[in-house]
């Protein structure tokens, strides 16, 4: 994505998502020069400074989405892209413990979701992680690879709804 343009002599900054490698997406924080925000995004980890551009870079990795919220959180004059929003979003969407029992030839796996927990904090959205829990719990349960398991669209567990991302 590009850079957004700057508006007259606003002295808003800005943060925006620049995803030229796909793969490394950056968080650009750009704003005029003020001590207490410079020293605020100095602290977010991994950050680095882009001499060229002269703005501060940060790695769009969930695990630091929480530090950039508080950033924001506390320089309201500092306006996030909407694809920054997005990813704010969705990097705190998904963090859950997975337990794994196989007793007497049966399997089973248990999926908690985990709000405001320090100790897992840092951790990437489940994903594909799910699928591979998932076909070691029907495995251990005593399924073989080469059969077809149902996907509903939605399963109840334990009087809670739980619906299937695709």
């Amino acid at each position: 994505m590009s850079e957004p343009r700057r508006q007259g002599s606003a002295a808003a900054g800005r943060v925006w998502l620049l995803a030229d490698d796909p793969r490394n997406p950056e968080l650009v924080f750009d704003f005029p020069f003020n001590e207490e925000l410079n020293e605020a995004v100095k602290r977010l980890p991994r950050r680095w400074f882009d001499w060229r551009r002269k703005n501060w870079r940060v790695p769009a990795d969930p695990r630091l989405g929480r530090a950039v919220e508080e950033v924001l959180g506390r320089f309201p004059e500092l306006v996030p892209a909407p694809e920054v929003l997005a990813w704010l979003t969705d990097s705190g969407r998904w963090k859950a413990l997975v337990t794994v029992v196989s007793r007497a030839g049966r399997g089973a796996f248990v999926l908690r979701t985990i709000s405001e927990n320090r100790a897992m904090e840092g951790q990437y959205p489940p994903g594909s992680t799910v699928k591979i829990v998932s076909t070691a719990a029907l495995l251990a349960a005593g399924l073989s690879p080469d059969e077809i398991v149902e996907c509903p669209q939605f399963l109840n567990v334990g009087g809670k709804l739980f619906r299937n991302f695709e």
